[in-house]
C-alpha cells in the first residue's frame, strides 16, 4: 500500500469505509416497492395480451426500449472505456 501523503513516516492508513458499506444497510422501502413494479409490468404483459392496447403504443414502448438500451450501453462504454 503506497503511503499517505499527509500521513506522518510511522502512522498506518486505514480506509475508513469498507468498499460496499451501502449495502450493509437494509432499506424497508425495497422489497415492497419492487414487488410492485413487478407485478405493475405482469399486468401490462397481461393487458398486452388480452388486446386492449394499441398498435401505436406497443411500437412507441418498442422504440423507448431500444432507446434505453441504447442509452445503457452507450452509458457503460463511456464509464469503462474512457477512463
Amino acid at each position: 500500500m503506497k503511503p499517505d501523503q499527509d500521513s506522518l513516516p510511522g502512522e498506518q492508513h486505514t480506509p475508513s469505509k469498507k468498499k460496499f458499506e451501502i449495502f450493509d444497510t437494509f432499506n424497508p422501502y425495497l422489497g415492497p416497492t419492487m414487488i410492485f413494479f413487478h407485478l405493475l409490468a405482469v399486468y401490462g404483459c397481461l393487458v398486452v395480451l388480452a388486446g386492449h392496447v394499441s398498435w401505436k403504443i406497443i411500437v412507441y414502448q418498442y422504440v423507448v426500449f431500444l432507446f434505453s438500451g441504447f442509452g445503457i450501453v452507450a452509458g457503460a462504454h463511456r464509464l469503462w472505456a474512457h477512463k
